[in-house]
C-alpha cells in the first residue's frame, strides 16, 4: 500500500539512472498497487479472523470484528457519497455517444499520432471503395465493402498495434492490414472486391505462453500446499 501513496519518492527513484527511469516509467500509475494491496489485506484480515475464532478469543475477537464492521461502513459510506455527489452524470442517447477519445496520458501512442482523431466515426474509404453497415466490436470492427476495379483502402478509428488482422468473413481470405496515415488500422482492398470484412486483434503466442506459465506456477503452489498439509506416511499409526 505504501507504493501507492503520493509520499513514496517515485520521482527521486525514477531519475537515479537510466534503468530506474525505464522501470518506474513502465509502472505509469502507482495507484494500481492498491489492487494488489486490497487483495492481500483482505486475505490477511480473513486469516486473522479465522485464528481468533479458532482460539475463541472473547473480548479480543469482539473488538476485532467490531472494528472490521466499522471500517466497512465507513468505506461504503465514502464510496456512496463519492458516487452520488462527486461523480459526473453521463447520458448516452445513441451508439455514437458511447464512443470515447480518452487515451489517458497517451504514453503508448506512436510518435506523430494525433490522439484527437481517435473518436467514434465511420470508416474512411480511399480510392474506388465504398463501405456500409459498419459495426464497432470490442477489439475490432465489421463492415461491408464494395470496391471498383482500382481498389483502395478502408481506415478504421482504431489505433494500430502488432496483432491486428483483417479477413473476408465469407471466404476466410486474409487481407493486408497496416498502420495508416494517423497510425489507424487500415485495410487494403483489392479491385473488384465485394463482401464483409472483419478487423480484429489476435494475441501473440507468447502472451498465451506467459499465462500458461502463471497457471502452472499457481497449480504447483496449490499442490505443494496440499501435500504439506497431508499427514506424514505412518504418522497416523504412531502411539
Amino acid at each position: 500500500m505504501l507504493l501507492s501513496l503520493s509520499l513514496f519518492p517515485w520521482d527521486k527513484i525514477q531519475f537515479l539512472n537510466d534503468i530506474t527511469e525505464t522501470l518506474v516509467s513502465s509502472i505509469q500509475f502507482p495507484n494500481r498497487f492498491l489492487t494488489i494491496a486490497n487483495v492481500c489485506l483482505t486475505a490477511a484480515a480473513g486469516m486473522a479472523g479465522k485464528v481468533l475464532l479458532q482460539k475463541k478469543a472473547g473480548r479480543s475477537g469482539a473488538c476485532y470484528f467490531g472494528a472490521m464492521v466499522v471500517l466497512l461502513v465507513l468505506s461504503s459510506a465514502h464510496l456512496l457519497d463519492s458516487s452520488m455527489y462527486d461523480s459526473q452524470v453521463i447520458r448516452v442517447y445513441n451508439s455514437e455517444g458511447m464512443g470515447t477519445g480518452y487515451i489517458s496520458g497517451a504514453e503508448y501512442l506512436p510518435w506523430g499520432a494525433d490522439a484527437r482523431r481517435f473518436l467514434y466515426h465511420d470508416p474512411v474509404c480511399a480510392g474506388d471503395v465504398s463501405a456500409g453497415g459498419y459495426e464497432k466490436l470490442s477489439l475490432g470492427a465489421r463492415v461491408c465493402v464494395d470496391s471498383g476495379e482500382r481498389g483502395g483502402s478502408v481506415a478504421f478509428p482504431l489505433l494500430y498495434y502488432k496483432g491486428y488482422h483483417a479477413w473476408d468473413t465469407d471466404s476466410g481470405e486474409e487481407l493486408h492490414c497496416r498502420a495508416g496515415e494517423n497510425f489507424e488500422v487500415t485495410v487494403d482492398i483489392p479491385g473488384g472486391f465485394s463482401g464483409n470484412i472483419r478487423v480484429g486483434f489476435e494475441s501473440p503466442w507468447y502472451w498465451r505462453a506467459g499465462e500458461a506459465v502463471t497457471v502452472l506456477t499457481l497449480g504447483t503452489m496449490l499442490v505443494f500446499l496440499w501435500r504439506k498439509r497431508l499427514p506424514e506416511k505412518g504418522g497416523a499409526y504412531e502411539a
